[in-house]
């Protein structure tokens, strides 16, 4: 199981969670802690989808903060990032 913490700004200048998640085995599970997250911009938005997506569906959210969850639903993207059931 790997653990990660998105930044408070989830966006295109947040490098070392990109090189963190860009190494994601699909075969560990993701867990993922977007709680802190209140800024996302959608290219923040487009490497969370691409790491859920490269995870194979392995991936749970240990925390999403409203600010992430609106940003999902808005790009239509909360299904998804598994946010939805």
């Amino acid at each position: 199981m790997r653990r990660v913490r998105l930044p408070a700004a989830l966006d295109v200048t947040a490098e070392a969670v990109i090189d963190e998640m860009r190494v994601v085995d699909s075969s560990d599970e993701l867990v993922i802690d977007a709680g802190d997250v209140s800024r996302v911009d959608a290219a923040g938005m487009q490497l969370a989808y691409a790491v859920v997506h490269a995870a194979r569906g392995r991936v749970s959210w240990c925390a999403t903060s409203p600010a992430f969850v609106d940003a999902a639903r808005m790009l239509g993207l909360a299904h998804h990032l598994r946010l939805e059931d």
